[in-house]
């Protein structure tokens, strides 16, 4: 059975005075959704970021540096069929040339847990876009702020619904999930990106210039990339309730709040 393309997170890498607004809007922090400003450090790699946590989606920002330059952007595709991760890294070996399957941990105090299965081809980016899959390990709700959460299951809600729990956030928050991501990328990127989505149900179609991806309320469009554009250009939330209608300006990036809906605009020049 083909796994459906689901989305776990998505990133964009951003300018300082951009990740320095988000960092500080007090909108984003009382109002938008549960988040945390975190150095992530595996045994493979550290990096700092911001987080705002959805229902079965959340989104990420980080400032040029670890992740890439501004611009930079990833994709993580969620697996939550227990052991389909391996048929998704061989679907990619078989159409980008090899992928590997491995486990990553998280470290919690002394100890490091079962974090997620990811699957990523190798090598596990081109030019500047990145993207995997993640199948969130059986284990990891009981072994990682067990007493926070019932949960103890490997779908997105479950473990959203733990990070929100152990992360700063609003009582009532706004976010329920990104439903829609748009991507400017090179012709290079854009087959690339189209090889990884194959290995899932998935609608395609053209609308002009741009390929739109779509499954069940998630839609991505890729663009074509030039010398001011590059990466995820707009992020489309869908909120859990009607919030009026608000511009606010978040450094380089704009947030539009209509109703329901809400849209983050990046750029970079």
């Amino acid at each position: 059975m083909t796994e459906p393309l689901l989305l776990n997170h998505v990133f964009r890498v951003v300018d300082g005075e951009t990740f320095a607004a988000a960092r500080d809007s007090a909108w984003l922090r009382e109002l938008f959704a549960p988040s945390e400003l975190r150095t992530t450090r595996r045994p493979d790699w550290a990096y700092t970021g911001l987080y705002w946590y959805g229902t079965t989606t959340y989104l990420e920002l980080f400032e040029e540096g670890a992740q890439g330059p501004p611009g930079a952007s990833g994709m993580a595709f969620a697996v939550e069929t227990p052991g389909a991760t391996a048929a998704i890294a061989t679907a990619w070996r078989d159409a980008l040339g090899d992928a590997e399957h491995r486990l990553v941990v998280r470290p919690l105090g002394d100890e490091a847990v079962p974090w997620f299965h990811i699957a990523n081809a190798l090598p596990d980016h081109r030019g500047r876009l990145k993207l995997w899959s993640m199948e969130y390990h059986a284990d990891f709700l009981a072994s990682w702020h067990p007493a926070h959460t019932a949960a103890r299951g490997i779908t997105r809600a479950e473990i959203l619904e733990r990070y929100a729990a152990v992360s700063a956030g609003p009582a009532a928050p706004l976010l329920d999930d990104v439903v829609a991501v748009t991507l400017a990328v090179t012709p290079g990127e854009r087959g690339f990106f189209e090889r990884h989505a194959a290995a899932f149900a998935v609608e395609t179609r053209d609308v002009g210039a741009s390929r739109v991806l779509s499954s069940g309320d998630l839609t991505i469009g890729l663009s074509e990339a030039d010398d001011g554009r590059h990466g995820v250009q707009e992020i489309v939330c869908r909120l859990r309730r009607a919030a009026g209608r608000e511009v606010l300006r978040i450094g380089r990036s704009t947030i539009t709040v209509d109703g329901q809906r809400l849209v983050w605009k990046f750029r970079d020049v």
